[in-house]
């Protein structure tokens, strides 16, 4: 008999307790306590609320491998006094700080108007919490910076800010193993998606999500009651990792790239634990729903029907299996994200996105035929964008008129991606909103400037009520 992925066997589970036991004598030894750990959400929510999902699986961590004291202090939670950061890192003394840097930006666009990129850079948010962290006289080497936003310019973040350790990837394990080596005064080979500013945003040594699949999160409880009084998705894993390589995304990179499936009972029991907090809506947070060959999504999407409980989520755009189609057909649908980008292979083919165009159609067929609520994204101006293809993709929206589609113009350039590189030997391609920053926006666009393809498809897209601009 075949044993599901994420589920332990015996030999494992026993390693697992061995571990953690030599984990916590050896800071028992060290500190004679626990641990403490303080992990800041350096996120301002400008636009919708998000819970720190990220943070609370790493505190379960840090409590399950460690015994560890950890609070999550988030700056911008609704109701906070501004920046009484210093203080509380005064108070509780920690051992070591983490922070989750989610985005760059918040938003960039190309407006037509005054032909520029306008953006507003979440950079400034984390200069004032690690100023505030330096108020408080507390070591630069024991500050652990990670979250997509950090692996998408890593090494710049890192000179910019002069900081020596950041994470790239799953960080359940990356935490707990940098806190030990902070606490023994260690070696920093163990930490598993460690990067400094010379890697350039390649760890010495992979992360994978064996430990964060494992983990059911300690959650915040402010967090959480905001997303019950607003009504807002409470997020669940059914799998980690992205098996897809996009030139440009940075999420790929993020994440472990073997997808995984994570075990049914720890799906049943996080889903029980967001019930009891008040959730009606859930977002699946996958990087892609159905990226496995696995009925995991199947008995989540049971689970989440007996409990009469609305989802969305973001689906790899091939034609699902039929038995998971009539699971998302009998449970609560709120949404199916589909990523094309394009209805051009050529393009696709650019950027090194899996399939064809005639595979994602075959997908969004079946989706609407389904009768699901389906929205698609694309991605005008990326490497081998030209006038035709252009044209393709907006006889696709034109052809599927009771399917929502969103579009941006341009693509933004992170610094640890293929696009990047691929935009150093076209900078004729590339336009940005600060020439002198690093860090400020750049966004790669063919055949033309941004706000060019903009006022096109504007003007294309007039009489289609289907298509929205999104960027």
């Amino acid at each position: 008999m075949t044993r599901p992925v994420g589920v332990a066997t015996p030999t494992q589970h026993d390693e697992v307790l061995e571990r953690r036991q030599q984990f916590r004598a050896e800071m028992r030894a060290a500190l004679g306590r626990a641990p403490r750990v303080l992990l800041i959400s350096a996120n301002p929510n400008v636009t919708t609320f998000v819970s720190p999902y990220g943070l609370e699986i790493l505190a379960a961590a840090l409590v399950a491998e460690l015994d560890a004291e950890v609070r999550i202090l988030d700056p911008f939670l609704p109701g906070a006094i501004d920046f009484a950061l210093t203080a509380q890192i005064l108070r509780f003394k920690p051992d070591v700080i983490g922070i989750n840097f989610r985005n760059l930006d918040i938003a960039y666009v190309a407006d037509i108007d005054s032909k520029k990129i306008l953006s507003r850079s979440c950079v400034p948010t984390l200069r004032t919490v690690l100023a505030r962290i330096r108020q408080a006289g507390f070591a630069r080497t024991r500050i652990l910076l990670g979250g997509g936003g950090f692996a998408a310019a890593s090494a710049d973040l890192l000179r910019a800010f002069d900081l020596p350790y950041g994470v790239i990837g799953p960080g359940a394990e990356a935490i707990t193993r940098f806190v030990r080596a902070v606490v023994l005064q260690t070696s920093m080979e163990d930490v598993p998606g460690l990067v400094t500013a010379e890697d350039e945003g390649r760890p010495r040594r992979p992360a994978d999500a064996t430990w964060d699949n494992d983990l059911v999160p300690l959650c915040s409880v402010p967090h959480r009651t905001i997303l019950r009084e607003r009504n807002v998705f409470f997020p669940l894993r059914t799998s980690s990792g992205c098996g897809l390589r996009c030139s440009y995304c940075i999420e790929g990179r993020s994440q472990a790239k073997k997808a995984r499936a994570r075990a049914a009972p720890r799906i049943a029991e996080e889903l029980a634990l967001i019930q009891s907090q008040g959730a009606t809506r859930v977002m699946l947070a996958d990087g892609e729903l159905n990226v496995l060959y696995s009925d995991v999504y199947e008995h989540a999407l049971r689970l989440l029907a007996e409990a009469g409980l609305g989802w969305r989520a973001y689906c790899l755009s091939i034609k699902p299996a039929p038995e998971l189609l009539r699971a998302m057909q009998r449970s609560r649908c709120e949404g199916i994200l589909l990523t094309f980008d394009t209805a051009a292979d050529s393009v696709l083919s650019q950027i090194g996105r899996p399939g064809t165009v005639a595979s994602m159609v075959a997908a969004l067929d079946s989706y609407a035929a389904a009768k699901l609520p389906v929205t698609v994204s694309l991605l005008f101006g990326l490497p081998g964008e030209t006038n035709a293809t252009v044209a393709q993709t907006l006889a696709l929206i034109r052809s599927y008129p009771g399917v929502k589609f969103t579009y941006s113009c341009g693509a933004r350039i992170y610094s640890n991606t293929p696009l990047a590189e691929h935009a150093r030997r076209h900078p004729e391609h590339v336009y940005r909103d600060d020439l002198n920053d690093p860090l400020g926006v750049a966004v790669y666009s063919e055949p033309g400037p941004p706000w060019e393809l903009a006022a096109l498809l504007r003007g294309a897209l007039r009489d289609t009520p289907n298509a929205e601009r999104f960027w």
